[in-house]
Parts: structure tokens; sequence; C-alpha cells
């Protein structure tokens, strides 16, 4: 599938939320590996008002022309700092508003579920932030070289 693909299915997810119901989506790209795994896992978009978002929720943005599901990790009034978990170095600075879902789920490929404001999802996100810098390096190379063999053997 193609960004441009992509981006119209998230952005009609993103309608439907608004709409007020909730959408699953298969999450596409590595930039929240490991605890999203692109084309694997599918995520459980909800309705968010901007008052109900919290640091560690992941969240699905407005930024710069596209739609993006990242976490949010710093909150200043109306300001947020998003970053992706499989980001090392890059945030991304956006307002309350630019925020259209939040991600209520994680589904896993063997059918786990993770509720995202639960314990073991809790848990799981705090143990990757605490994770020092180079064991991320490590972990994030070795599965992007693996998602690059992934598809060229497929």
């Amino acid at each position: 599938m193609d960004a441009l693909t992509i981006g119209k299915i998230l952005s009609q997810a993103c309608h439907d939320v608004n709409s007020g119901q909730r959408v699953t989506i298969t999450a596409y790209g590595v930039s929240m590996l490991p605890l999203i795994g692109n084309m694997t896992d599918r995520v459980v978009l909800g309705p968010v008002s901007a008052d109900e978002l919290c640091v560690d929720d992941v969240v699905v943005f407005h930024y710069h022309g596209r739609l993006l599901l990242h976490r949010i990790v710093a909150i200043n009034g109306d300001n947020l700092t998003i970053q992706g978990d499989g980001v090392l170095r890059w945030q991304e600075r956006v307002v309350k508003a630019d925020v259209v879902a939040r991600a209520e789920k994680v589904v896993r490929s063997n059918g786990k579920v993770f509720v995202c404001g639960e314990p073991s999802w809790k848990q799981l996100s705090a143990r990757w932030k605490a994770t020092p810098f180079l064991v991320k390096y490590v972990v994030l190379h070795t599965l992007h070289l693996y998602q690059k063999i992934k598809k060229k053997l497929c």
C-alpha cells in the first residue's frame, strides 16, 4: 500500500471517529515499533476531547498535511509534544485541536488485546520509555532489518 492509500484510509477512519464511531485500523509504518507492529497490529480508535488528552496517550493527529499515530510525551497548556515510540530523536509539536482520535486498544496479530489505559499497556509503555537509548537503537535497527527482509521474501 502506498502513502496516499494509507492517508485516505486514515482520513476516512478519523471522519468516522468524529461521527462518534469506534474504528479499527491496521497499523502502517515503523514509527510506533516495537509497541505497535507495522501491518501486523490493529488499533481501535475512538473519539477524544481536548480536555481528556493525557501524557502517554497514543493519538492520531494532523501534522504538515498528514495524519500520524504517535504518543503524547508532554502537554503544556494547549501545546502537545508528540513522538513515535520507534523514533529516537524527532518530536512533533502540535496543538490539542490537531488531535482527531485516541487509541483505545491495540490488537496483536495473535489476538492478544491491550487496552491502552490499563496497567498491562502502561507497564509495557513505561518499560520501553525507560529502556536505555543504545538498547532502543539496537532493537529498532534489528526490527527495521527484519521488516525489510520479510518484505523482500514475500
